[in-house]
């Protein structure tokens, strides 16, 4: 197998609401062996609070962001991201905290961006959690109103599942989703 060049990655998980989820996500993410990380979670409901019992059982290493109550979703991101490219991450992984991905996905994704270089961001295909057979979202169209359209929500697929399977979508869903800092920071982040 061909040998990948260390990268310098950041996870920023996003926070509303449920402190289980984002803490079971945490311990995943902090469980990849393959990768070098930084991680941090934006806590945009306060119950990360300092001393709290929730961030004490975040993993050691994830670091914990808040603002002034809920920032949302740009607001948070932005902040995180614009962090770690100071920090000196090269690539950003987007988590909102329902997020499901493993390792060799996030592998995938970073090969992706790594092969083709003219894109700003990678995404896999989300499909619903109670019903993985059915895709809830791969990216869309914008249409002439400026509205995005998921183009594939709701229909039954197994083909669009190997993580090779590469295509051009005009927008990826938030939920997750692997970015190239510095084509971010050129247009101005989110």
């Amino acid at each position: 197998a061909p040998q990948r060049r260390a990268v310098a990655l950041a996870v920023g998980i996003l926070h509303y609401q449920d402190p289980q989820a984002v803490l079971v996500l945490a311990q995943q993410v902090a469980a990849w062996s393959g990768l070098e990380l930084e991680l941090s979670v934006f806590d945009n409901s306060g119950e990360f609070a300092a001393g709290g019992r929730a961030a004490s059982a975040l993993p050691q290493r994830a670091r914990v962001w808040s603002g002034e109550g809920n920032v949302g979703y740009a607001g948070a991101f932005n902040a995180l991201m614009q962090d770690a490219g100071q920090r000196g991450a090269e690539y950003f992984l987007a988590l909102t905290q329902e997020a499901k991905i493993d390792e060799a996905s996030v592998l995938a994704l970073l090969l992706a961006l790594e092969e083709v270089e003219s894109a700003a961001v990678a995404a896999p295909v989300l499909r619903y959690e109670t019903d993985p057979t059915r895709i809830f979202s791969a990216g869309g169209l914008i249409d002439s109103d400026g509205r995005a359209r998921h183009s594939l929500q709701g229909i039954r697929s197994t083909c669009v599942s190997s993580g090779r399977a590469r295509y051009e979508t005009a927008w990826v869903d938030g939920a997750c989703y692997l970015a190239r800092l510095t084509d971010l920071s050129a247009i101005g982040w989110l």
